[in-house]
């Protein structure tokens, strides 16, 4: 998809855990991709792992409240935070 992302200049593009079944080397390469491809799109992933979520610009939580029927969301500078 990264591949013909520049083929067909699409605006942005979205992933749903992506990484869900890489191992951590994989998880590394799939980081520098991510991160070489957002300097020209802008680039939205669903996932659990910290691997991707260290390399982000943002970062927006989201989770359900039990008995509740809501979901609070929360925003964060990510160049604020430290991961590493």
């Amino acid at each position: 998809l990264l591949s013909m992302q520049k083929i067909s200049n699409i605006p942005f593009i979205v992933f749903d855990e992506i990484d869900a079944y890489l191992d951590k080397h994989h998880e590394e390469i799939l980081e520098k991709k991510i991160i070489e491809h957002s300097q020209h799109n802008q680039i939205i992933i669903v996932t659990h792992k910290t691997t991707i979520s260290r390399s982000a610009n943002g970062l927006i939580g989201v989770y359900y409240n039990k008995g509740l029927e809501s979901s609070l969301t929360i925003s964060l500078n990510m160049n604020e935070i430290n991961l590493n």
